[in-house]
C-alpha cells in the first residue's frame, strides 16, 4: 500500500492535523510502514513516502479532518486558508473562468503556471483566447489529503508547476479492514438560501489480503444569493440566481497480483453546475451596501463535468519499487455567459439595451481529453546514504475550444441603429453560421520527458539533493475564426515546440529529528504556443497603437528561478512546531495578454521579465486542551522594467502581479470533556491585504476601477463527538464582512461588474469514521 495519512499533532496551517482532530477516530491504514510514520503526517511530495517534517520543500497538507473542521469545500476555500496561495473567480461573463497563483507568480493565460493533480495525474487546462476556459477542480469530499506545493516543481511534475502545485490525493481501497466515511451538512445563508449536502465513502476488502473495494458518492447544492432583477425597472426575474449543484462518485479496486505487485484501478466522475453566475451590477453605491443583484438581461448558466480513469501499479522489487501510472482524463465545460450589455455598449456606446428583445448571449464550450502515462523506478531503504528516483513521462492532450456570441438580435439591431444599412453594409461579412463573432479552435500538448533526483547524505545530518529533468514538448492547433466582430472569416494553423530543460539542486541539515533547515534552487518551465489571427477591421487602431499591422500568432515559453531558504523546527517537546521559508523568483519572458480595447479581442505575447521574493511562516502550539495554528505569507511580485511597443505602454517598472501581498490564516480550538463525551469548540480566521485592481496588462488600464479590498474572514464551530461521530455547528463569516472585486468590460462603460464572498451562513455538519 501506498501513503495513507496517520494523524496526531502539528499545524493547521502547515495542514496537519490538530491534535483535537486526531481524536476522530480516524481511518486506520494496514500499511506495513505505520510504525515507521506513527505520529507523522506523510505527504508524497518528493513521490515517496516523507514526514512533512523531513520534506525540505514548504508544503501545506491538509488532512480530511483538518478540512472538514476548517469547513473547506472547494478550492475558493482552501486558498483562504493557505498564505500565498490566492484563487479568484472572473468577474465578467459567466462566472466559471478563475486563475490560481502560488507566490505570485500568476497569469490568465497560456499553459498553467499551478499544477493541478488529482493523485499522479495532471488536469490543469491550457487558456487561450478570451480565456473562455478554466481549470477543473476536485470538490472536496472523499479526500485522504490535500498537498500544496510551494516554489517551482519543475523536476517531478514538469511543465505548468512554475510557482507550485496543488495534489488531491485520493484513499485507496483496504486490503484487510472495513471502514468508511459520511458527511452530511444542512445550512442558511443570509439573504440567501439553503444549502445541504450528503455523502458516503466504503472501503470494503471482498477477498482479504488480495482484492478490495472503495466507492464513494456525494451531493451538494449550494443555495444562490444573487437576484436577477429588470435592469429598468428593478422588478425581481430569478431570485437567488446563483445556486449550484456538485455530483460526484469515485470507485477504486484494489488487487494483489501476486506477493510483491499491487494494482489500483479506480475512476472518478464530478458535475458541477449553476443557474447563473454570481457577478452581480447595479451602481456603485448599491454595491457598495451589499446589495447584490445583477440586471443581465439574460442568465449565464454553465456546467462542468468531468472523469478520470486511472491504473496504478505498485511493484516491490526488493531494494527498487516500480510505480507505474496509466490515467485517461475526459472532460466538458459549457457556458452560456449574457453578453448583451457587452454588445449594446461596443456598437452603441450605450451599456443598457435600447430595445430590451434585442438579447445576446454566448456560447463557451470546452473539452479536453488527455492520456498520461509515468513509470518511476526509486529506491526504497531510506536509511541509504543514496536514494534516487528515476522515470518517464508521456502525456497526449487534446483540447477543443469554442466561442460563439449568437447574432440572432444583429440582424434587427444593426438597421435601427443606422437607419437601415445591414450588417453586410455595416462589417463586411454576414453572420457566420448565426454567430456576430465565432472562435473555434483544436489544439494538442504533447509532451515526453525523463527525469531523475537523487538524495545523497555527505554525512549523518547533511544531505544533497540534485536533480533533472529533460522535456520535448510540442504544440500545434487549427484555429477558425468568423464573424461580423472579426470583420473577416480567418483560418489558422500553426505550432511550436522546444525542448526544456528543468534542474534542481539543495542542500538540507537536520541536527537532530527535531530540526531541519534547507537551502535550494529550482527552476521552473511552461511551454509556448500559438493562437488564431485577431481581425484588422475592427482592432485595426488598437493593432497599430501597438505598432503592429497584425496581432503575433505565437508566443515563446517562459520560466523562473527560484532560491529559498527554510527551516521547520520543533520546540517544547513537541508542543511548538515552526515553518519558515523566505524566497526570491525571476521570472523571465512571461506570457501575458495584450487586450486590445476599442474590439474588445487581444492576444497573447511574451511581456518581459520579473521579480517575486517573499515569505511563509507558520506555528502550532499545543497547551493542554488548547490548540493554536498560525500562517502568515507575503509576496512582493512585479514586473523588472517598463515595456513599450509603439505607442502604448504594456507594462510598467514595479507594476504587482500579485494582488494581495500580506495573507494570514490563524485558529484556536479548545477541547474539553462533557459526561461520556469530547467537546470542543474551534475559531478560525482568515486575512488577505488590500489589492492593486491593475491588470497584468496596462493598455486597457481602467483608472476607476477600486482595488481589491482587505479581507477579514471570521468562522467559528462548535461540537461534540465520539470515537466515531461529531456533531457540530458552525457560523462562516460570522461578521457578515462582503468584499465586492469590480470590473468592468469598457472604459467608457457605466456598468461595473461584482463578486464577493458567501454571505453569513449557519449551518449543522454530522460526520461519521466507522
Amino acid at each position: 500500500m501506498r501513503h495513507k495519512v496517520l494523524r496526531a499533532v502539528s499545524l493547521l496551517a502547515l495542514g496537519t492535523t490538530s491534535p483535537a482532530l486526531a481524536q476522530e477516530a480516524p481511518e486506520q491504514s494496514t500499511d506495513q510502514k505505520a510504525d515507521e510514520f506513527a505520529g507523522a503526517i506523510v505527504v508524497t511530495a518528493t513521490r515517496r513516502d516523507e514526514k512533512l517534517s523531513d520534506v525540505p520543500i514548504n508544503i501545506a497538507a491538509f488532512s480530511r479532518e483538518t478540512l472538514d473542521a476548517l469547513g473547506t469545500k472547494s478550492v475558493d476555500d482552501l486558498a483562504r486558508i493557505t498564505p500565498n496561495l490566492q484563487f479568484s473567480r472572473q468577474q465578467f461573463g459567466s462566472g466559471n473562468r478563475s486563475f490560481i497563483s502560488i507566490r505570485g507568480i500568476r497569469s490568465t493565460v497560456g499553459t498553467a503556471t499551478t499544477g493541478i493533480y488529482i493523485d499522479d495525474t495532471p488536469i490543469q487546462i491550457r487558456t487561450v483566447r478570451s480565456a473562455t476556459n478554466t481549470n477543473a477542480y476536485p470538490q472536496v469530499f472523499d479526500l485522504e489529503r490535500i498537498e500544496v506545493l510551494k516554489g517551482p516543481q519543475g523536476t517531478l511534475f514538469g511543465a505548468g508547476s512554475e510557482g507550485g502545485t496543488v495534489r488531491f490525493i485520493t484513499p485507496e481501497p483496504s486490503l484487510t479492514e472495513t471502514h468508511g466515511y459520511g458527511r452530511a451538512e444542512v445550512s442558511h445563508t443570509e439573504g440567501g438560501e439553503m444549502s445541504y449536502e450528503a455523502g458516503l465513502a466504503l472501503s470494503v476488502p471482498i477477498a482479504e489480503d488480495n482484492f478490495a473495494l472503495r466507492a464513494s458518492g456525494w451531493y451538494r447544492r449550494d443555495g444562490g444569493y444573487v437576484d436577477r432583477v429588470n435592469p429598468s425597472t428593478g422588478a425581481m426575474i430569478q431570485e437567488n440566481a446563483n445556486r449550484q449543484e456538485s455530483y460526484a462518485g469515485r470507485l477504486a479496486f484494489k488487487i494483489r497480483a501476486g506477493e510483491d505487485v499491487t494494482i489500483t484501478p479506480s475512476v472518478f466522475h464530478q458535475r458541477v453546475s449553476a443557474d447563473d453566475s454570481g457577478i452581480f451590477w447595479q451602481s456603485l453605491s448599491d454595491i457598495d451596501e451589499g446589495d447584490f443583484r445583477a440586471g443581465n438581461a439574460l442568465a449565464s448558466p454553465f456546467d462542468d463535468r468531468f472523469t478520470l480513469a486511472a491504473v496504478k501499479i505498485d511493484a516491490d522489487l526488493g531494494n527498487v519499487a516500480l510505480v507505474s501510472n496509466s490515467s485517461y482524463f475526459t472532460r466538458n465545460m459549457a457556458s452560456y455567459p449574457n453578453y448583451t450589455e457587452y454588445v449594446w455598449h461596443l456598437l452603441s456606446g450605450q451599456s443598457t439595451p435600447l430595445d430590451p428583445s434585442m438579447t445576446f448571449d454566448a456560447d463557451y464550450l470546452s473539452g479536453q481529453d488527455v492520456y498520461t502515462q509515468e513509470v518511476r523506478l526509486q529506491s526504497t531503504d531510506a536509511q541509504a546514504r543514496l536514494n534516487w528516483t528515476v522515470g518517464a513521462y508521456y502525456s497526449h492532450a487534446t483540447q477543443n475550444d469554442f466561442e460563439g456570441i449568437n447574432g440572432s438580435s444583429l440582424v434587427t439591431m444593426i438597421p435601427m441603429l443606422t437607419g437601415g444599412l445591414t450588417i453586410e453594409d455595416v462589417f463586411g461579412v454576414p453572420l457566420y453560421q448565426g454567430y456576430a463573432f465565432y472562435d473555434n479552435q483544436k489544439s494538442v500538448d504533447e509532451q515526453i520527458a525523463g527525469f531523475a533526483q537523487i538524495d545523497y547524505r555527505l554525512m549523518d545530518t547533511l544531505k544533497l539533493t540534485a536533480g533533472m529533468r529533460v522535456s520535448h514538448v510540442r504544440f500545434s492547433f487549427d484555429s477558425l475564426v468568423a464573424g461580423p466582430q472579426n470583420g473577416a472569416t480567418v483560418t489558422t494553423t500553426g505550432e511550436q515546440s522546444e525542448t526544456p530543460v528543468t534542474p534542481k539542486i539543495g542542500l538540507s541539515w537536520e541536527p537532530n529529528d527535531d530540526n531541519l533547515f534547507y537551502a535550494s534552487a529550482s527552476k521552473g518551465f511552461r511551454p509556448g504556443g500559438a493562437q488564431g489571427a485577431v481581425g484588422t477591421a475592427s482592432c485595426g487602431t488598437d493593432l497599430a497603437d501597438l505598432g503592429l499591422d497584425r496581432a503575433p500568432t505565437s508566443y515563446g515559453s517562459d520560466e523562473v528561478w527560484s532560491y529559498e531558504l527554510g527551516a521547520k523546527n520543533s520546540l517544547l517537546g513537541g508542543k511548538l512546531s515552526l515553518d519558515t521559508s523566505v524566497f526570491w523568483i525571476d521570472w523571465s519572458r512571461i506570457q501575458a495578454r495584450v487586450t486590445l480595447p476599442s474590439c474588445g479581442l487581444g492576444f497573447i505575447t511574451n511581456v518581459g521579465s520579473a521579480t517575486s521574493r517573499g515569505v511563509d511562516f507558520a506555528v502550532s502550539l499545543k497547551l493542554g486542551g488548547l490548540s493554536l495554528n498560525g500562517g502568515v505569507g507575503y509576496v512582493d511580485a512585479t514586473y523588472d522594467d517598463t515595456l513599450v511597443v509603439g505607442t502604448s505602454t504594456i507594462v510598467t517598472e514595479g507594476q504587482r502581479i500579485a494582488r494581495s501581498p500580506w495573507s494570514a490564516s490563524a485558529s484556536g480550538q479548545y477541547d474539553f470533556p462533557i459526561g461520556n463525551v469530547d467537546g470542543y469548540a474551534r475559531v478560525n480566521y482568515q486575512f488577505r491585504s488590500a489589492g492593486s485592481q491593475t491588470p497584468s496588462i496596462v493598455i486597457g488600464y481602467d483608472g476607476a476601477i477600486p482595488g481589491d479590498p482587505a479581507t477579514h474572514f471570521v468562522g467559528i464551530r462548535a461540537g461534540v463527538r465520539t470515537s466515531t461521530v461529531n456533531l457540530s455547528v458552525f457560523v462562516d463569516n460570522v461578521f457578515n464582512e462582503l468584499p465586492n472585486y469590480l470590473s468592468r468590460q469598457f472604459r467608457s462603460s457605466d456598468l461595473f461588474y461584482g463578486s464577493t464572498v458567501r454571505p453569513r451562513t449557519a449551518g449543522i455538519t454530522v460526520t461519521s469514521n466507522f
